[in-house]
């Protein structure tokens, strides 16, 4: 019968450590979970300013590229 407790003890130990061990990464995930978001915000916000950037050069090129064909056409007539 001694046995058979000291087995179930063990047994109990190494269920809470093996619980506890499970526990304490779950609520490190937990912790963390925010931080992939945050970066992917970050990245997205990077990612709009570059876009927008690209724009306004993209705009100013091609107004520049229209008024230099208007000039060179008004020249020619």
């Amino acid at each position: 019968m001694q046995h058979l407790l000291h087995a179930t003890v063990i047994g109990h130990n190494a269920i809470n450590r093996t619980t506890n061990i499970v526990l304490s990464r779950l609520r490190t995930e937990d912790q963390e979970t925010g931080e992939g978001v945050i970066s992917l915000a970050i990245a997205v916000l990077i990612m709009a300013v570059i876009g927008a950037a690209m724009f306004v050069v993209f705009k100013q090129i091609t107004d520049d590229a229209g008024n230099t064909a208007t000039t060179k056409i008004s020249t020619i007539k």
